[in-house]
C-alpha cells in the first residue's frame, strides 16, 4: 500500500510541474478508498496486437502520451525507461502512447 502512495506521489509531483508546493501535491493524492479503476483501454502494440489496460489490472501504470515533432517527449524516452525499470518489480508499468499521425513507420526508431 505504502508503495502505491508513493509512486501515486511521485506521479502526480511529476505531472503538476516543479514550480507547484508540496501542499499542491498532497491534495492531488486521492486515499486509495477514493480512487476509481480506469475505464476500459484497448490500443495497438508495434506488432498491431491490442494491448488493454486491463492487462495491468493491480499495477501502476503511467500513461505517456508523446509524439515524435516533441522534442522534449523525444527527451524524456530514456528516462521513462530507466522509471520503469527501477520499478518494475514493485508493480509499476509505463506504456508510451503516440499521438502520430503518420504510423508506427516514424515511432518505431524511437521505441526501446
Amino acid at each position: 500500500m505504502y508503495r502505491s502512495i508513493f509512486l501515486s506521489a511521485a506521479l502526480v509531483a511529476f505531472l503538476t510541474g516543479c514550480g507547484n508546493g508540496p501542499d499542491t501535491v498532497r491534495a492531488a493524492v486521492k486515499p486509495v478508498s477514493t480512487r476509481k479503476t480506469a475505464p476500459p483501454v484497448t490500443l495497438k502494440d508495434a506488432d498491431g496486437k491490442p494491448l488493454n489496460l486491463a492487462d495491468y489490472k493491480g499495477k501502476v501504470v503511467l500513461l505517456n502520451f508523446w509524439a515524435t515533432w516533441c522534442g522534449p517527449c523525444k527527451i524524456e524516452i530514456p528516462w521513462f525507461i530507466d522509471f520503469e525499470k527501477t520499478y518494475r518489480d514493485r508493480g509499476f508499468a509505463v506504456v508510451g502512447v503516440s499521438m502520430d499521425d503518420d504510423g508506427w513507420a516514424v515511432v518505431k526508431p524511437h521505441m526501446a
